[in-house]
């Protein structure tokens, strides 16, 4: 038969004691660390914080460079505006005192019918292009024809009979000289302008003694030509 032992009331007490002193100490350890725990989320968040402040500040600091630089674009870009209408009132002023001059240059009002009508006797179709385009913007000038070789030159003379003859230097067919000279006897109220891709003196002095009142080299003003053929159409 199984004998039954039973414990010393004493100790039993003991251990129930002990049991229940080790279960405040335990509580209290996890209370602890959950305080722990909980400091090192709040210092986390105190960190995020601060970073989402330092972050905010970056901002706040970029909007205000680009307010800035707004600023200055709107004001160059009316400072342009200004420069810009500026141009254009000079412009049209320049344009204005250049058509006046040409008026005067010109030697006739505007009530004037009949414009001073040009040849062009050149074998360069390009500068042929280039003076031909400058006598059409001249209101008190007129085109009367090209001829690109010396014979085709004085035909055209004889045939329209023009107030002035550009005449160049170096055409085919007898050159300058010669058509000076055929252009003078078929029209004789025809102005010749010699015109020259050099300032030759030889050259010069010949197309003067044949009949030619002036001479243009080919990088003379525009100004410079306009007032050459009006001079010429006065003589």
């Amino acid at each position: 038969m199984r004998q039954h032992v039973t414990e010393p009331r004493d100790r039993r007490n003991r251990l129930t004691a002990s049991s229940r002193a080790a279960r405040p100490v335990a509580e209290q350890d996890r209370v602890r660390d959950q305080a722990a725990s909980d400091r090192d989320l709040a210092a986390e968040d105190h960190d995020r914080a601060a970073e989402l402040r330092d972050r905010a500040a970056e901002l706040r600091d970029r909007a205000a460079e680009l307010r800035d630089r707004a600023a200055e674009g709107r004001a160059t870009h009316a400072a342009d505006d200004r420069v810009k209408a500026a141009d254009d009132r000079e412009d049209e002023a320049r344009d204005r005192a250049t058509t006046l001059q040409n008026r005067v240059d010109s030697g006739v009002s505007q009530n004037m019918a009949e414009p001073i009508r040009i040849m062009i006797a050149d074998d360069d179709k390009g500068v042929g292009a280039v003076l031909v385009e400058l006598i059409h913007s001249q209101p008190d000038l007129a085109f009367a024809g090209f001829a690109y070789d010396t014979p085709s030159a004085i035909e055209l003379a004889k045939l329209e009979q023009p107030d002035v003859a550009i005449v160049d230097i170096r055409m085919p067919g007898g050159g300058g000289v010669d058509a000076t000279i055929g252009i003078r006897q078929s029209s004789p109220t025809t102005q010749v302008i010699a015109f020259s891709a050099d300032s030759n003196k030889t050259i010069k002095t010949a197309m003067i003694a044949a009949g030619a009142s002036g001479y243009l080299t080919k990088g003379t003003a525009i100004d410079s030509i306009l007032k050459t053929l009006r001079a010429a159409a006065r003589s």
